[in-house]
């Protein structure tokens, strides 16, 4: 697919909020369920699901669709069709992620800032643990009023939590933080889980050097990517009609080592890849399927001090 025009306006804000975080959250209860692998599912998380589920209408048409032995069995079809292996792959890319993000806090971090979290509440959950530390998200304003109702399911909000209503391809991340009313002094993590495969190559350039100069001189960029180069199997031959269908179409996808590349010319000098078999041997041990999902990869960057 060719990129469009360089500048912002690679991508318009869309008017619903995103079909895929709803898949993500649904894939995460129905992996929940499973009585050979469900306590992958960390409780916190699974409960977390399913309020943010339960809070709007899609969310509990989603939830309906699992009540349903038909509708399960469809799920793995589609699984099968579009991204063997995804199912289980949501709630071990959650755990690694998580994991890492609260290394960084335990080192010093004292802000969080999530990019394009959809429905996940990782921040309320952290942001209740370190109540000294910052943690924000920016989204998409339709996602983030789906989100809005997902929290206020659970209650009073925890102060430390901001929720930024913006599209990343109009405003540059800095400046959005700029505008908190808090300010931060220490190293900053950011999040950005599944959320390059859907930028233009310039746009992951943009992307990586906003996070460095957010991350500050010894913070940490926790990002996932989409492979370049990918074996059969690990792409169904639906992905690309659907997300094309949900106009989430995949811009860019990037081999490890071009990931590394793309982050140490950001300014980070260390960039750990861990891909998806590995996240799932790392949790599930002898337990991990024999080909786990292996299209989508995570890498930990972090900027050493100077």
């Amino acid at each position: 697919m060719p990129e469009p025009p360089g500048g912002r306006e690679h991508r318009m804000p869309r008017p619903v909020a995103s079909s895929t975080a709803y898949t993500v959250q649904q894939g995460i209860l129905y992996t929940a369920s499973r009585k050979d692998l469900g306590d992958v599912v960390p409780a916190d998380l699974a409960r977390d699901v399913l309020v943010a589920l339960e809070a709007t209408a899609e969310g509990r048409r989603r939830l309906a669709q699992l009540g349903r032995r038909r509708s399960r069995v469809w799920l793995r079809a589609q699984e099968a069709a579009v991204l063997p292996g995804i199912l289980l792959h949501y709630p071990v890319r959650k755990v690694a992620i998580a994991r890492a993000v609260e290394e960084a806090l335990r080192a010093g971090a004292t802000r969080v800032v999530v990019l394009a979290a959809g429905l996940d509440l990782l921040a309320r959950r952290l942001a209740l643990a370190w109540p000294d530390a910052q943690f924000v998200e920016v989204d998409l304003p339709a996602t983030q009023a789906d989100k809005r109702q997902a929290l206020d399911a659970l209650g009073p909000q925890p102060p430390n939590l901001w929720l930024l209503p913006a599209d990343l391809s109009q405003a540059a991340l800095p400046d959005l933080l700029a505008g908190l009313p808090v300010g931060v002094g220490g190293p900053t993590v950011v999040v950005a889980e599944a959320l390059t495969m859907y930028l233009p190559a310039e746009a992951q350039r943009r992307l990586a050097a906003e996070a460095a100069e957010v991350c500050g001189p010894s913070g940490r960029f926790v990002v996932t990517f989409v492979r370049h180069t990918l074996a059969p199997g690990d792409v169904g031959p639906l992905l690309r009609a659907y997300l094309w269908f949900k106009r989430e179409d995949l811009r860019s996808q990037l081999d490890p080592d071009e990931a590394v590349a793309l982050l140490v010319e950001a300014g980070f000098s260390d960039a750990a890849v861990q891909t998806g078999p590995e996240l799932t041997h790392d949790l599930l041990g002898e337990r991990a399927p024999g080909r786990p999902h292996d299209a989508e990869f995570l890498v930990i960057a972090d900027r050493a001090s100077s």
